[in-house]
């Protein structure tokens, strides 16, 4: 059976509830927008898709428990609001992250590269580490919106430290997704089934 799959590591909940405030205050601006429940809100570091779960569960969480023996703690700031491609366009709209994120670049670049000999696609991209708000559904110009994005750009939200990363399954359904841990990955340790 393939399970739709992603690395993350979640955010604090304290966070997560200021951050679902700016979701709610934002949705007033724009209702073209799913706006992500504050419980699901996390920083994704690699998107699998569907994989097997033999695989999944074997030989890419011996490299993903690799890969996080690498790293100590990691310590972040949630500073600013943006969307990508741009705020004027906004399709996803996010909070940034500061701090470690060179050592968590460090640690995507490595999945990248070992998770691609299993077939997992790589994205190509700069790793942009962010906590996804919302997803904009239709592409067309927000300006209350994207004014305040501007407003909020440089705000920050708190800071926090993680000692793990999860490897999740993710379940699409009606009413949004389900994200289930899986395996949990301690950063510098060993790995924990869950």
């Amino acid at each position: 059976m393939k399970l739709r799959s992603f690395i993350a590591f979640d955010i604090p909940r304290t966070l997560a509830d200021e951050l679902g405030a700016v979701s709610r205050e934002l949705s007033r601006l724009e209702p073209r927008v799913r706006w992500v429940a504050p419980e699901n809100m996390h920083v994704t570091i690699k998107f699998l898709g569907n994989v097997e779960e033999g695989l999944l569960k074997g030989e890419i969480s011996d490299l993903i428990e690799e890969v996080a023996s690498l790293s100590g703690r990691l310590s972040f700031v949630s500073r600013g609001i943006g969307a990508f491609p741009n705020p004027k366009y906004p399709r996803v709209v996010w909070a940034g992250l500061e701090g470690d994120v060179g050592p968590l670049g460090e640690m995507y670049q490595k999945l990248e590269e070992g998770l691609s000999h299993f077939g997992i696609k790589k994205e190509g991209e700069r790793f942009v580490p962010h906590i996804t708000l919302g997803r904009v559904r239709d592409f067309v110009k927000a300006p209350l919106l994207t004014q305040k994005i501007d407003e909020l750009s440089q705000k920050e939200f708190g800071g926090f430290e993680i000692s793990y990363i999860l490897l999740y399954k993710s379940l699409l359904t009606r009413d949004g997704p389900i994200y289930t841990p899986i395996v949990r990955f301690n950063l510098g340790g060993r790995k924990d089934i869950l």
